[in-house]
């Protein structure tokens, strides 16, 4: 999200604001279970409201579909839940961490769930961690599960069943169960839209009940009847979770894509966040370019309120209806933006077409309420010009639907080899189209188109103006200034600005083309100034900032340990008499050594101490990475460096890729970080690749996700 982060979060922000209500009630009232009775045998019809929407026909197709449950598993991880219409949830749970089971080999499918066990489960499946707020109720002390039970407090998805009493041994109710998912799981931010059962009417709960229907995660108990009174068993917890959190299924029924983690898969690089379902919660879409010989490949994996552990889709040529091919880079290149206006995010999938010679392409794939359907392919280049990886979307217009921009920096223009170009293709109800090419020879762009200057070799999105439309911004990392004063890959940046009409190439006059020296800089050979590039407001006065690295600067006297550049915005576009070093400002005081690279790399994240992603370059040649190595990820703010954890990935980091959203639809923007290169076990080079969540908190802080890497 780093070159998309405003418009994704809006859209985020207006998912969770539909669902949100003022109030919520206590989990109060006498206490049993939540069980989901074989079969359910048929579907409840809405008694105060006949009328459904065909979303609710949908919603009620998939749940009459879920409910004859998984296929009963004939060998498991337990050995009395066998033939149970819960065995596979069960194995859902289990493989998801949320479960060990209530001994050896054993589950206890049929016993109650009591409130205790429930706010471990509940923990568990959603990752809340303590607040520091001490303990909450007086009649859990000792208890195993005290700790969860206070976190779950903590995250307010209780209050206890009276003053200072948790009834920790009580047995949970199906109508108490709905009401904890309901809080736990958000459903309780937008009221229901039907009641849809006879038997819960009165109940403090019903409103919940009938949340947990249109969820998803209930069709009742038998015709128009919820059985609310009745408890809930272990095995039905299983089911209830693993419906909630949307556990997977067995992933990529097509067989389009080998799933197990290979040697140089490099999954996790690039990475892009979107919501492809519209469900408010954010999705991760993330390639690995070297699966099965480097034919590559997409994997989406569906946020949910406990992170990213929905169900999970995966893309490759195949589903496009093309043949795989070696070298191919399928997902080299992903962007995230609403190119049609239909609410669902779509992804744009840069990749190579090796049998005609190197011929960069860009597929593209809708969003639905049921995930990601491939449409096909919308851009094709030149031989040569291989893989498309830089790709960016934005609103360049009056919208509503995000445009496409899509770099090609090794096209050739005129006579000169890699000089660079960009394609910018407008959004609209029936798509991608209109599709404009720009270089540095076009009509009202500054420079000169030159060999080897990679124009488009990095894209950015965003308003530096506080007009409410996006500007375009095309790095020239090689740029020439001048042989003889040794000013060759100077670097430059190119903003193009938005307009309700689209984008006005000459609309920010001469500020439309940045070198350092419009900064206070020297230009310096081999600087690469706009190597990478983000936009963000750091400022906090409504307006983009643009964030430019340059890797190859030398600071004193230390050889290409790179810096970051803030160029304030304006209501003229970018001030370039407002420019901060950021690395400078934030004052880190860890060793950079030479090769540190700072600036090849950017990443944005909003929030309330907005923050730049800046992650050092590795300079090790060794395969593994010698202990101790360097690796750093900076989230370097105005106010100085912030501290991220890095241990989920340890010290495998190169090749780093990041993204931002709000996954687990609490309100806060995560960041997920993305390392191609990472190994199977730390002492190998197997280059399979991983994916690591830090969960931001409302203090602007992260913490880890709980639930580990991701391959």
């Amino acid at each position: 999200m780093s070159q998309n982060a405003g418009h994704a979060l809006e859209r985020l922000a207006d998912a969770i604001l539909k669902r949100r209500r003022a109030s919520r009630g206590a989990d109060t009232g006498p206490t049993t279970g939540d069980a989901r009775p074989a079969g359910d045998p048929s579907l409840p019809v809405p008694r105060r409201s006949r009328t459904r929407s065909r979303r609710w026909l949908v919603v009620v197709a998939l749940v009459l579909i879920a409910s004859t449950g998984s296929p009963a598993l004939a060998v498991g991880s337990f050995s009395d839940d066998d033939n149970s219409v819960h065995e596979a949830d069960i194995e859902l749970i289990k493989g998801a961490g949320i479960t060990v089971g209530c001994g050896a080999d054993v589950y206890c499918p049929d016993s109650p769930v009591t409130r205790a066990q429930m706010a471990s489960f509940l923990v568990r499946a959603l990752g809340y961690v303590d607040d520091g707020g001490g303990d909450r109720f007086s009649d859990d002390d000792n208890s195993v599960h005290e700790t969860d039970i206070d976190r779950l407090a903590a995250a307010g998805v209780t209050v206890g069943c009276e003053p200072d009493a948790f009834c920790p041994e009580a047995p949970v109710t199906r109508a108490q169960m709905a009401s904890f998912l309901s809080r736990a799981f958000h459903y309780d931010q937008a009221a229901p839209t039907a009641d849809y059962f006879s038997d819960d009417d009165g109940s403090t709960h019903e409103a919940d009940i009938n949340r947990l229907f249109e969820a998803g995660v209930t069709v009742g108990c038998g015709v128009d009847t919820f059985c609310p009174e009745a408890p809930v068993t272990r095995a039905q917890m299983a089911s209830f979770l693993a419906r909630a959190l949307r556990l997977p299924w067995p992933p990529d029924e097509s067989g389009h894509v080998d799933i197990t983690p290979e040697l140089r898969d490099a999954f996790g690089s690039p990475l892009a966040v979107g919501d492809f379902n519209a469900d408010g919660w954010g999705d991760i879409a993330a390639a690995a370019i070297g699966e099965n010989e480097y034919e590559g490949a997409v994997r989406v994996i569906f946020g949910t309120a406990g992170g990213p552990t929905g169900s999970t889709q995966y893309l490759s040529d195949a589903d496009f209806g093309l043949t795989p091919q070696p070298s191919a880079y399928f997902g080299r290149g992903l962007a995230v933006g609403d190119f049609n206006g239909d609410g669902f995010d779509d992804l744009a999938i840069g990749a190579n077409d090796a049998n005609a010679g190197g011929v960069g392409r860009v597929m593209l794939a809708n969003g639905s309420a049921t995930g990601i359907t491939p449409v096909g392919e919308i851009m094709r280049g030149f031989p040569g010009e291989l893989w498309i990886e830089d790709l960016a979307a934005g609103q360049f217009g009056a919208g509503p639907e995000d445009d496409l921009a899509i770099g090609i920096p090794r096209r050739e223009v005129g006579m000169n080899s890699a000089a660079g170009a960009v394609e910018v293709q407008y959004g609209s109800p029936t798509g991608l189209s209109q599709p404009t090419v720009y270089h540095q020879d076009s009509d009202g762009v500054a420079g000169v188109a030159e060999q080897d200057d990679f124009f488009g070799g990095a894209l950015a999105t965003g308003d530096l103006n506080g007009d409410g439309i996006d500007e375009l911004v095309v790095g020239v990392p090689f740029e020439d200034l001048s042989i003889i004063d040794d000013e060759t890959n100077v670097g430059a940046v190119h903003v193009f600005a938005g307009t309700p009409d689209g984008l006005d190439i000459e609309g920010f006059g001469p500020n439309q083309l940045i070198h350092q020296a419009d900064i206070g800089q020297s230009n310096d050979m081999d600087d690469s100034f706009g190597a990478a590039i983000t936009v963000g407001d750091l400022t906090g006065d409504g307006l983009g900032d643009l964030v430019v690295g340059t890797p190859g600067e030398d600071v004193d006297s230390v050889a290409d340990r790179g810096d970051v550049y803030v160029i304030a915005g304006s209501d003229v576009g970018p001030d370039t008499g407002s420019v901060t070093d950021l690395t400078t400002i934030a004052g880190t005081s860890q060793p950079l050594d030479a090769q540190a690279g700072l600036g090849h790399h950017l990443g944005f994240v909003a929030g309330p101490d907005p923050l730049v992603v800046v992650p050092r370059r590795v300079s090790a040649a060794s395969c593994p990475a010698p202990a101790g190595s360097d690796d750093k990820v900076y989230l370097l703010a105005s106010g100085g460096l912030v501290s991220l954890p890095i241990a989920p990935l340890e010290q495998h980091i190169a090749q780093l890729a990041t993204a931002t959203g709000d996954i687990d639809g609490d309100g806060t923007v995560d960041l997920i970080i993305g390392a191609r290169k990472h190994p199977l076990a730390a002492d190998d080079c197997t280059e399979v690749g991983a994916i690591a969540m830090w969960n931001g908190q409302h203090d602007g802080s992260f913490v880890v996700w709980p639930g580990g890497l991701i391959r």
